[in-house]
């Protein structure tokens, strides 16, 4: 009940708060060097294969070596609200300066899902294209 109190906490805390299991599963995390070199070469492997296919639908992307990918899509505009319909949720990075509503950011993922995430994709785009709102 102590406002001031909880605002000092607020203020001179992490911001971003780790619980002590997490933490120790971070750290036991650190020796899995087998896990970490397959997740590099599959998020190696995949953000190659998805920037790829992205281009291939007329996207602009900008080079990563993280495990995500920022591009550029002009059309449909609502992109990331006609893929909810579809069960993925990608970033809109319309609110960071200078960007438009039209730069999005994705996750890289398996092939699996990355497969199906450009399906959907085209079948916004292909729908949008239909409808006439493209």
């Amino acid at each position: 009940s102590d406002v001031s109190l909880i605002k000092g906490l607020h203020e001179n805390g992490q911001d971003w708060n780790v619980s002590i299991p997490a933490q120790a599963a971070g750290i036991a995390a650190l020796d899995e060097e087998n896990y970490l070199l397959a997740s590099k070469e599959l998020i190696r492997v995949e953000r190659q294969y998805l920037t790829a296919q992205l281009e291939g639908l007329g996207a602009k992307t900008f080079g990563s070596e993280a495990n995500y990918i920022f591009f550029k899509l002009e059309k449909p505009e609502n992109l990331a609200e006609l893929l909810r319909k579809h069960g993925f949720l990608i970033r809109e990075c319309d609110n960071y300066h200078n960007l438009g509503p039209t730069y999005y950011r994705i996750a890289v993922k398996t092939r699996y899902t990355n497969r199906a995430l450009i399906k959907a994709i085209k079948e916004v785009r292909r729908n949008a294209l239909i409808i006439g709102n493209y």
